[in-house]
């Protein structure tokens, strides 16, 4: 697939995937922003994401967070997810770096969503 560049971090855009059920896009790293109404939460960089099945109806829409993010640590959406492991499911894996034409970080996640490795919703 060809990547698009994403102008913005906060423009909805939407994707239709390869026969493999794969995507790719780029976009600007979001970063932390506080919850004002808590007086103390911060919520870390992390990418929102709506999948849709066959219909409109069928949907899946989860957050996915950076590695490494102090933030993470205190989260409480991430940290609602009781189990360690599918907690680990909302971070994205880090896949490297490259130079040319667009510098970029590499990052990854495959969705799962059905059964016991699912990766959780989160709204």
């Amino acid at each position: 697939m060809t990547p698009t560049i994403i102008p913005h971090p906060s423009i909805p855009t939407s994707r239709v995937t390869d026969a493999e059920g794969q995507f790719q896009f780029f976009s600007v790293k979001p970063g932390a922003y506080p919850v004002l109404e808590s007086g103390w939460w911060w919520r870390p960089p992390h990418i929102h994401f709506s999948i849709f099945g066959r219909s409109w109806m069928d949907r899946f829409v989860t957050q996915i967070f950076f590695p490494g993010e102090p933030l993470n640590e205190t989260d409480l959406l991430l940290n609602a997810v009781p189990d360690r492991d599918a907690r680990e499911r909302l971070i994205f894996q880090f896949e490297g770096t490259s130079m040319g034409e667009v510098n970029a970080m590499g990052f990854r996640r495959d969705f799962v969503l059905r059964g016991r490795r699912r990766t959780p919703e989160l709204d």
